[in-house]
């Protein structure tokens, strides 16, 4: 309630606080309008299903490094030094063009495209196959079925296979598969779209991807529209989603059926379509898409069977959508739907390669903010002796992700991306205390974080969305270690209660509203709550 009039010795005492961050980042309004368990902004941070903020977990070169097969070493360069134009040691400048998994009984591989070269890995180091050479700037696409695994590199060249021991040029006639931009896995048949006609979508035979029938087995979805497709997506059932630049449809792939021509197409959507193929991952029974105006879902209406386009999902976080770069993200943009989270690599602002990742939490059903550090082109799942793991493709490597780490396992690598720290922040809303008429004379604020690992963490106050000033010249340390046994004495205990930090305000001010940043320069931080206090001050009546 607003103050008019205060008879008291001293101004009234109001209190406010965060007790929970499970409303994730809302950055497109302003921050005195968020819910209480919102935050303003979040950089490298998750937020657990209790609401407290933490570290994203880092990633690991668990498959080994990444490398041109014809890198030069000093050993075999035979040219003088001052014959090369370019340092040969800065060799290749395109990237990993795509990764995927490798199944089959007695063979577990990650496959990867890397300087329009084949690469395999059974879990610690990769070898070239030779068969394939694609072109060194396109994606390559992958897709398994049965006991191969099929790649196209955006129609420029002929799909190929592998079996786990070679590879072979499937050719290009009527009943070989058609050169395609995009290739999945669905109904025991390969599906494939962005073919010459573009609007086309052609399967193979059942449980055979090397045979296809150009006659019967291709259809065109919405070929009155001239409208492109752009990405597919295997759904529930017989359903396969086709997205277009401008619509989106959705197929009854019966295999019953004996021609593509009897199959059911129905429209979704005549207005919204999708950026790219990449950023689709289905989401339980949902499908998650990148669409021109910010991150959408495909989601099934049980009654009825019917379906529906949802608004963007994303709109209290269009700031950062915002910044994307689409004419890059078309090519560019890259999403994966694991443990939880629906992860989306983009580039933003001039850059030409995925330089930010947007974060979705189902759980909480919030966006995280966004995360930094991972260049990722690409995601693929492996499943090496049953363990699943996500692997990330990026520039020039494809690191694994340490979520899988057990808490009481962590270490200071956990929280560093391929050897390398990073830092994390949480602000957080806007604290009016409940009366935004009224002026503020801040009193206290007190930060409650679970031990981590992170021994530098600071505190930083804005008043009135001013310039950030640090709370107290020294950092928190909110590290914990275990004791294993048997061990000399003495010793000390690592701590297991929560740790508790008030700081004086009262230097500061007056104002309107104020927040607070978190910030960890590396390492793990767990923040809990935050709880603050202010003076508030009777109501101007007149101020000019």
């Amino acid at each position: 309630m607003p103050h008019l009039y205060n008879d008291a010795l001293d101004d009234q005492l109001a209190y406010d606080a965060s007790m929970s961050f499970v409303g994730g980042q809302v950055s497109n309004v302003r921050s005195n309008l968020l819910a209480p368990e919102q935050y303003a902004e979040g950089v490298n941070i998750d937020v657990t299903r209790f609401g407290s903020v933490q570290t994203r977990r880092g990633t690991d070169l668990q498959l080994g490094p990444v490398t041109d097969p014809d890198e030069p070493t000093w050993e075999n360069i035979s040219t003088d030094w001052d014959a090369y134009s370019t340092n040969p040691w800065e060799w290749g400048s395109t990237t990993v063009q795509g990764v995927g998994y490798y199944d089959k009984p007695g063979t577990e591989e990650m496959v990867c495209i890397g300087w329009g070269t084949f690469l395999k890995n059974s879990g610690s180091a990769w070898s070239e196959v030779t068969g394939y050479a694609p072109n060194a700037t396109a994606n390559v696409e992958f897709a398994q079925l049965v006991d191969k695994v099929y790649m196209t590199d955006e129609a420029n060249g002929n799909v190929h296979s592998y079996n786990g021991t070679a590879i072979t040029d499937e050719g290009n006639t009527s009943t070989d598969p058609p050169r395609c931009k995009f290739l999945v896995t669905h109904t025991n048949r390969l599906f494939a779209a962005g073919l010459t006609v573009a609007d086309s979508l052609a399967c193979s035979d059942i449980l055979d991807g090397g045979t296809w029938d150009a006659t019967n087995d291709v259809i065109r979805i919405g070929g009155d529209s001239g409208d492109p497709i752009t990405g597919l997506a295997p759904w529930y059932d017989w359903n396969i989603l086709v997205f277009k630049e401008r619509s989106i449809y959705t197929v009854n792939a019966d295999p019953t059926e004996t021609a593509a021509s009897s199959w059911t197409i129905h429209n979704i959507d005549r207005n919204i379509g999708c950026v790219s193929h990449r950023s689709i991952a289905q989401v339980g029974s949902d499908v998650f898409f990148l669409a021109p105006d910010g991150i959408r879902t495909v989601k099934t209406i049980l009654q009825g069977a019917q379906t529906a386009v949802s608004e963007p999902i994303s709109v209290g976080i269009q700031d950062v959508i915002d910044t994307i770069n689409w004419t890059q993200a078309v090519q560019q943009a890259s999403a994966v739907f694991w443990n939880n989270h629906y992860i989306l690599s983009v580039p933003t602002s001039s850059s030409t390669t995925n330089n930010t990742l947007i974060v979705y939490n189902t759980i909480t059903k919030s966006f995280m903010g966004t995360w930094t550090g991972w260049a990722a082109t690409d995601f693929a799942i492996s499943a090496f002796g049953g363990d699943t793991r996500l692997n990330i493709a990026d520039t020039t490597k494809v690191t694994t992700w340490l979520d899988y780490v057990a808490e009481s396992s962590e270490s200071d690598s956990t929280y560093q991306d391929d050897g390398a720290d990073y830092s994390s922040s949480v602000s957080t809303r806007a604290y009016t205390f409940g009366n935004p008429l009224n002026e503020l004379q801040p009193n206290h604020v007190e930060f409650e974080w679970k031990p981590g690992r992170a021994d530098s963490v600071e505190v930083r106050t804005m008043l009135d969305s001013g310039l950030e000033a640090i709370i107290h010249p020294s950092t928190v340390d909110t590290k914990t270690t275990g004791v294993t046994l048997p061990v000399d004495l003495p010793f000390t205990l690592g701590r297991v209660t929560p740790i508790q930090k008030s700081y004086n305000l009262m230097p500061q001010g007056p104002c309107r509203e104020i927040q607070f940043k978190v910030v960890a320069a590396d390492n793990k931080m767990d923040l809990r709550a935050v709880r603050t206090s202010s003076y508030v001050s009777t109501m101007e009546l007149e101020n000019v």
